[in-house]
């Protein structure tokens, strides 16, 4: 099993629309994003004979083999709601179009976001 984590710099573009929902504003928004790979690491987990056996290693950002291609890009959309004092809560997901891989397979990031936001007034 190889189990994967990249952390990005991520800017979105979103466009958001905002409707007027109880005593706040529900919105709905989405965009592009470009992301930039800051550091990730990757584990391998075997079982041969009985024994179990995990192995970690750094990922490196780059365009040579084994590495993983930077910058990523792709697209987002999110939903939330506004509360009167400023208070914003969302939910968000989010889909690469660059795949990530330098090899021949095809992968690509996506990930699912979730927040808590303060607005001053």
């Amino acid at each position: 099993m190889v189990k994967t984590k990249l952390n990005y710099l991520e800017v979105p573009v979103n466009f958001i629309y905002k409707v007027p929902a109880g005593v706040g504003k529900m919105f709905f928004g989405a965009g592009p994003y470009i992301g930039y790979g800051l550091s990730g690491n990757a584990s391998v987990t075997s079982n041969v004979d009985g024994q179990t056996a995990t192995q970690n290693q750094d990922v490196k950002f780059g365009n040579g083999d084994g590495e993983i291609k930077n910058p990523d890009f792709g697209f987002n959309v999110l939903a939330g709601y506004e509360l009167p004092m400023g208070v914003i809560l969302n939910a968000g997901y989010g889909q690469s179009f660059a795949g990530s891989s330098n090899t021949s397979g095809k992968v690509k990031n996506q990930g699912f976001q979730f927040s808590v936001g303060y607005f001053f007034r």
